[in-house]
């Protein structure tokens, strides 16, 4: 569980909804379906990043305080696959990776994308993986003022809109 003076954050979507990455219901339990939804600071909204920077790119978890991760189901890393809340357990499943692009994408699997599913920016939405296409469906602002594939302490750009 976050420690110290750090301050849960939201994921939004970054240019096409404005909306942000939550869970179907309000609590963090295992298997809440990862969904699109009103930016309301919810407790399945609050979300600390625990990572660190490696070969030029900052890796780590999504994280909520009662230390669920978001997480893709059994490890199956396919398109259409929806994400879900999920005790925080170090696996693959959980290794997110941020690029210059605005995507979050899973380390194990870099050519996919975290998703709105067929772009639907409604509230209850599913957040799914998909193969990187652009859209932006899969413009992400992570949450805690990191920046995707820039250094610590150096200046983020703001993607166009």
């Amino acid at each position: 569980m976050p420690s110290g003076t750090i301050q849960p954050a939201r994921i939004k979507n970054f240019s096409g909804s404005g909306k942000c990455l939550g869970g179907r219901n309000p609590g963090v339990e295992n298997n809440n379906k990862a969904v699109l939804a009103i930016c309301t600071g919810q407790v399945n909204q609050q979300w600390y990043t625990s990572g660190w920077w490696k070969n030029s790119g900052y890796r780590g978890a999504f994280q909520t305080k009662s230390n669920q991760c978001l997480d893709v189901p059994n490890q199956n890393f396919v398109e259409g696959q929806q994400l879900q809340f999920y005790q925080c357990n170090n696996t693959p499943a959980q290794e997110w990776v941020w690029f210059n692009d605005g995507t979050i994408r899973p380390a194990a699997q870099t050519q996919l994308c975290v998703d709105i599913t067929q772009s639907n920016y409604n509230a209850g939405t599913a957040i799914q993986i998909w193969t990187c296409n652009g859209t932006l469906g899969q413009q992400w602002d992570p949450p805690g003022g990191l920046s995707p594939n820039v250094p610590p302490g150096t200046a983020r750009s703001t993607p166009a809109t």
